[in-house]
């Protein structure tokens, strides 16, 4: 016989409730007795969900960011950088204008013009008079030096790179160079007869200027021309004859200025591992290009009033 509660069966949408609700309880009580279960199957989605909202939100900030100052100083210090002229006093008059300017107030760069850009408590100046030091070369330097034929050659001593390493014996890049302590507080070495390449080389890893120097000027000897006509105007007229072309003196000399060669005063030396090496070691020559050319104009000019930043 069936009990009396078989009578009150439930159909329809009330059965799916009832249905539903103990589904519910069922995994109430489920979870209540599985708390690590409910964190990693409920708390944890919904995290991840809310932290990938976030995410989408977010955006890069799209407003142009501040003009970066490139100068020579974000390295370690002090900042070793080098000039040299060329030997038997053949250098062109802008030449050793531009080199005075190195060891003239304001020194290099835009450092200590009067309107730096740069923060002076980070980049201070020195107000003293640039300090110039003649070190004098040890007997041992002079004697490897010799060994080698340096006055001749200006090759130094070998290094040995077998030990994984470079390692250079004593003499290696030349004699001691005397320097100047600029306002800037740079080392201002001057390696007048010096080979560039031979001391950049094997000096690279020295400690004393490692992360420390990353460019320097080499002036170049006064050239016999000061300019050089790979086509000359009497060709263009030739030319423009041939061609048909109407030919005018102005014309003709408007054009020969786009094949006319003007050979370099100066090689500006930089290290690529330092990545605004090249652009600042071009801004401090163009700096001192400017100053010495006032200076030319007007030697008693004050040229701490004048920078390209």
């Amino acid at each position: 016989e069936w009990s009396s509660h078989t009578a009150e069966r439930y159909t329809g949408v009330k059965f799916i409730a009832v249905q539903l609700s103990a589904l519910m309880i069922k995994r109430f009580h489920r979870t209540k007795r599985n708390t690590k279960g409910f964190i990693a199957e409920i708390i944890l989605p919904i995290l991840f969900i809310l932290l990938a909202i976030v995410v989408t939100k977010l955006a890069p900030n799209e407003a142009e960011p501040p003009m970066l100052i490139l100068h020579p100083w974000y390295w370690n210090k002090p900042n070793y950088i080098f000039q040299s002229l060329p030997m038997n006093e053949n250098a062109s008059l802008i030449s050793l204008s531009v080199k005075d300017t190195f060891t003239r107030s304001p020194s290099l760069g835009t450092r200590c013009i009067t309107t730096t850009m740069l923060n002076k408590r980070l980049y201070p100046c020195m107000n003293k008079d640039i300090s110039h030091f003649d070190v004098q070369t040890s007997a041992a330097v002079m004697n490897a030096l010799n060994s080698v034929n340096y006055n001749q050659t200006r090759i130094s001593p070998a290094c040995d790179c077998w030990n994984k390493m470079q390692t250079c014996p004593i003499g290696s890049g030349g004699p001691a160079a005397s320097f100047d302590i600029t306002n800037t507080s740079d080392i201002l070495y001057d390696l007048q007869g010096f080979n560039i390449t031979d001391w950049l080389v094997k000096t690279e890893y020295d400690l004393e200027y490692l992360m420390k120097r990353f460019g320097g000027f080499e002036f170049q000897p006064n050239p016999i021309l000061n300019s050089y006509d790979i086509v000359n105007e009497t060709l263009i007229n030739r030319i423009l004859n041939i061609t048909n072309q109407s030919s005018t003196e102005n014309k003709a000399s408007k054009i020969a200025l786009l094949f006319r060669i003007n050979p370099p005063q100066i090689s500006v030396w930089y290290n690529n591992k330092g990545w605004p090496a090249s652009v600042a070691f071009l801004n401090i020559f163009n700096n001192a290009l400017l100053r010495g050319l006032l200076t030319q104009g007007n030697s008693s000019i004050d040229i701490s009033d004048y920078g390209i930043t």
